[in-house]
């Protein structure tokens, strides 16, 4: 059995970067998650740990640019990355428009 957890780490300051991207700003919503994704057993490993994640959500709710910050184990990096990557968010919103915007997770991966 895999059981995995995920923990949405909140930014403080926001600022819209060049081409319209969303980071932490007062007037922007943030996006939140509609379904976690999952990791294929061959993306497993026997390890168990956090990966930390930084990733940009589109305006469509998928995460793009995936990119681990830390990881308890290397082994892991693989399958946190597939949960992002396969999970469903609702966009962020400014002026009642989905914008991009970047976000930073922690993926709890613990393989039993």
């Amino acid at each position: 059995m895999t059981r995995l957890g995920l923990l949405i780490v909140a930014a403080a300051a926001f600022t819209t970067l060049p081409g319209g991207v969303a980071q932490a700003q007062s007037a922007t919503q943030a996006p939140s998650l509609i379904s976690m994704g999952s990791c294929s057993s061959s993306k497993l490993s026997d390890a168990s740990g956090d990966v930390n994640l930084a990733f940009l959500v589109d305006a469509s709710g998928k995460a793009a640019e995936i990119h681990t910050t830390s990881a308890d184990s290397d082994s892991l990096k693989p399958c946190a990355k597939e949960i992002i990557g396969s999970s469903q968010f609702h966009p962020a919103m400014r002026e009642g428009k989905p914008v991009q915007f970047r976000m930073e997770m922690r993926v709890h991966v613990d393989h039993r």
